[in-house]
């Protein structure tokens, strides 16, 4: 009576990496050619176990006098009989013995079109054209934004390195697919890196003006900092979905993760350079028309006016943190 049952060849964290439908025995496995299934592992003996049925139909394993032996757990075995999901090692491999009718776990559904998605990033149109919508845009913002003149050396120095930049970001991240699965994946990861950078530059624009506009500098970094995590989470998302096998929701929450502590990293970083003395003055140009403000200003008048006011608070500070022998002397000059 034929049995069919299905051989299952694991690496040595438990992922499959094979799977050979059996429908005739004995079967015989090993690294040699001659074997019903071929293992591609040093470790595994030419001729390693057998597989074979009992009268009772039952799949038994016998070690062929292999090098490194045949190992159930920590018990190392000569001839035993293989139940459902019952898994040996031999070699730096196992092999896990499963019936034909073993019922499978149920089919995953993907979230908010998470496939569709993916597979447009792998589009080689929409890097080329994302690429090319990125470079415009920031050359624009260094034109725009420049208090000199700049040659057109520069802005092709700019472009280079910007597209040198993505390619070492992309390509980082396309190795490790490889690694993990099998595939570079580096149309995605290009396409990712861009869009992300895309709206970023288009939000941090965008809060400029506004900040400009009705003098919210403030609130303007803040805002900053919140789509700063959430574009490098969908960013970090996307990279660790062509990386890894997890589920959508254990990604989601490694990238936020990653995201919010980089970012809080650079906010502390960003504190601590900013308590440090400085000749510089800390404040920001901007290079915008003065019309197009719609908060009040103040006036040169009022300006000046104000200066009396506040060297008095910096005068009284600077007294408060110089010793008493200090304060007294400057106090009496």
């Amino acid at each position: 009576m034929e049995k069919v049952v299905v051989i299952e060849i694991l690496d040595r964290v438990g992922r499959i990496k094979e799977r050979h439908r059996i429908d005739r025995f004995p079967v015989r496995i090993g690294r040699a050619y001659d074997n019903d299934i071929i293992m591609d592992d040093r470790y595994v003996s030419p001729h390693h176990i057998q597989l074979s049925l009992n009268e009772a139909l039952d799949v038994v394993a016998t070690d062929l006098d292999s090098e490194n032996g045949t190992y159930h757990g920590s018990d190392k075995i000569h001839q035993l009989v293989l139940p459902q999901d019952r898994i040996l090692s031999i070699g730096h491999s196992m092999v896990r013995f499963r019936e034909a009718d073993y019922c499978i776990e149920p089919t995953r559904i993907e979230a908010f079109g998470t496939t569709a998605l993916l597979r447009t990033l792998e589009k080689p149109w929409l890097f080329v054209t994302t690429l090319l919508v990125l470079i415009g845009l920031e050359l624009s913002d260094k034109y725009f934004g420049s208090y000199h003149n700049v040659h057109d050396g520069e802005f092709f120095l700019f472009a280079v390195y910007m597209v040198i930049g993505v390619a070492m970001w992309a390509g980082a991240w396309a190795i490790v697919s490889r690694i993990t699965r099998h595939q570079f994946y580096m149309n995605a990861h290009l396409s990712s890196f861009i869009l992300a950078m895309i709206v970023l530059g288009l939000f941090f624009s965008a809060s400029e003006w506004y900040g400009y506009v009705f003098l919210a500098s403030n609130q303007v970094e803040w805002l900053n900092y919140c789509a700063l995590v959430v574009v490098l989470s969908a960013l970090l998302f996307s990279h660790l979905r062509y990386c890894s096998l997890a589920s959508n929701r254990r990604l989601s929450v490694i990238a936020v993760a990653l995201a919010g502590s980089l970012v809080g990293v650079g906010i502390l970083m960003q504190w601590a350079q900013n308590n440090q003395f400085s000749t510089q003055p800390q404040f920001k140009v901007y290079f915008k028309a003065s019309s197009l403000r719609l908060a009040r200003h103040l006036k040169p008048e009022e300006f000046f006016s104000s200066l009396v006011s506040m060297k008095e608070v910096v005068d009284k500070a600077a007294l408060q943190t110089l010793p008493r022998s200090d304060s007294s002397d400057a106090v009496d000059d």
